[in-house]
């Protein structure tokens, strides 16, 4: 799915209003903090995508990207994101704990 390859690019080259074009974050409220936030955390994690296990479809809103990653600070990885289709008709990447509930479909 281009949307979740477009947000990784954007994490590793530290393109902080393309992440937040790409994604979907519940733990902030102000893009003016959440840039800040970014710049910061980008400082000591860096991402690269490994390959796409797997993508299943929730629901015609809804996708499940399955994706193996190394992380400066997890090492190797596998990670499951969520991709929705927001009210705008753009996909975007669900990141933070405490994502947005799924709306109807």
């Amino acid at each position: 799915m281009y949307t979740f390859k477009n947000l990784i690019t954007a994490v590793s080259n530290q393109d902080v209003s393309s992440i937040i074009k790409y994604s979907l974050d519940a733990r902030f409220t102000d893009d003016d903090i959440r840039k800040t936030e970014y710049v910061q955390l980008l400082k000591t994690d860096h991402v690269e995508l490994k390959k796409i296990i797997e993508i299943k479809k929730i629901n015609k809103a809804e996708y499940r990207i399955t994706a193996e990653m190394v992380t400066k600070v997890m090492g190797a990885t596998t990670s499951d994101f969520q991709v929705r289709l927001t009210d705008d008709g753009k996909w975007k990447i669900v990141i933070g704990h405490d994502a947005p509930p799924s709306p109807s479909p």
